[in-house]
């Protein structure tokens, strides 16, 4: 997953970028992208066709400020499941809204900024997970489990089969080992027969002798 950063002050686009790397310095797999305006690059990522997180402030330049390119994202690459979140020393949030380009959130640059940014940030990687599923075949029944719904997969003992536990308490029962299930959703490996889900690693306890 990436996250883009977009802002033309050298001091906040080390803030955020940092901020946002500590915030999610228990996920695998994130990819932080800091830009410090427009440019060839940028306009690469914003076409490549995939899903991603872009924290955009409004104040850019004069040729491109942040609702101009939340605009390319939008209308010109026509991707809709990227999530924006703008940010702005001023209030700019009436000027956002109008727009209609399907903004995350607005935050304002104030002593709330760090807290609002991590909370923010956190959300949009749950929306973005929400795209993803893992199909499970169980009983001749197909079912297709969002990755946000998943809060861990274990090994089940002396079988070849996985268990992968929900938010909702289901569990289902797949014959896959850990590493082929985990090519596509990067997992945290707690130990040799465990995944969690890094949304929840703060919040639940491993059992280890399951």
């Amino acid at each position: 997953m990436k996250i883009i950063i977009i802002d033309n002050s050298n001091r906040w686009l080390r803030l955020i970028t940092n901020t946002t790397k500590d915030t999610l310095s228990e996920m695998l797999e994130i990819e932080i992208l800091p830009f410090r305006g427009y440019n060839n690059k940028l306009r690469e990522v914003i076409f490549d066709g995939i899903p991603k997180i872009y924290l955009i402030d409004f104040e850019l330049d004069k040729e491109m400020n942040g609702n101009d390119i939340a605009h390319e994202i939008r209308q010109d690459a026509f991707d809709w499941k990227s999530i924006i979140i703008i940010f702005s020393g001023y209030d700019r949030k009436e000027d956002i809204i109008t727009k209609r380009l399907s903004i995350y959130t607005y935050i304002s640059k104030d002593k709330y900024f760090i807290a609002n940014l991590e909370i923010s940030v956190k959300s949009a990687i749950n929306i973005l997970n929400s795209y993803k599923y893992i199909e499970v075949k169980e009983n001749r029944q197909v079912y297709q489990i969002p990755i946000n719904e998943i809060i861990e997969i274990y090994k089940e003992k002396l079988t070849k089969y996985c268990i992968i536990k929900t938010l909702s308490n289901n569990q289902f029962r797949v014959r896959s080992s850990l590493t082929e299930i985990n090519k596509d959703i990067n997992f945290k490996r707690i130990n040799s027969y465990t995944l969690i889900n890094p949304i929840y690693i703060n919040k639940i306890k491993i059992i280890n002798n399951r």
